[in-house]
């Protein structure tokens, strides 16, 4: 799922100035904070939407989530729900 965010809800959670901080920033805290803050921006965004691929200027990578920044400064975040899909843990039994 991607999700439209404000920057200013980045800035305030990560508590940072610039995007340029945003990396340097979420690789200084433990990754499980880290989730929670990106959570908590989800949750409060509540925007769901498309991107376009073509126009995203900077990705990175943080565990299961992703955050795009696009030519026009859009920032977006995307959560792979891949990990937290129960059908890959269900398995036939041999009885």
């Amino acid at each position: 799922m991607i999700y439209l965010i404000d920057k200013y809800d980045l800035f305030n959670e990560f508590q940072i100035n610039l995007l340029d901080e945003v990396e340097s920033k979420i690789n200084s805290i433990a990754p499980s904070i880290c989730e929670y803050y990106f959570e908590n921006i989800i949750l409060y965004s509540q925007v769901q939407t498309y991107l376009n691929k073509n126009y995203i200027e900077r990705s990175y990578d943080f565990g299961v989530f992703r955050l795009h920044i696009d030519y026009e400064t859009n920032i977006y975040i995307e959560k792979d729900d891949l990990f937290f899909n129960d059908d890959l843990f269900e398995h036939s039994t041999l009885w």
